[in-house]
């Protein structure tokens, strides 16, 4: 027996490990195709949204966590980002909170 017939036969031999092995590299490549494709639609998506104009990007100070933190930028900030290629209107926001919480205990009754 030469080694091109051991080479051929030797897959068969064991049908069940063979079909196994046969449809784990089938998911494993519909798996890498199904993934790029779900890359590849997000992609054009988000690309799409962008150009529409349709996305909001808000822009705060390094080291504010949320818009109640958010601080004030300076207006050089304002005037450098007005002159970015693809930015059509900048906007101000004044954001409210009230952080004071209002207490109703009424006590547990007489005692």
């Amino acid at each position: 027996m030469n080694y091109l017939e051991l080479i051929l036969k030797n897959p068969f031999r064991n049908k069940s490990r063979s079909t196994l092995a046969i449809a784990r590299i089938t998911i494993g490549i519909a798996t890498i195709v199904a993934l790029e494709l779900i890359t590849t639609v997000l992609s054009v998506s988000t690309e799409a949204t962008l150009k529409e104009g349709a996305a909001e990007i808000t822009v705060q100070k390094i080291g504010s966590s949320n818009m109640v933190s958010a601080g004030i930028l300076n207006q050089s900030l304002v005037n450098k980002s007005d002159n970015i290629t693809g930015i059509n209107k900048i906007t101000d926001v004044l954001q409210a909170s009230n952080t004071s919480s209002t207490s109703n205990d009424m006590g547990s009754g007489g005692s």
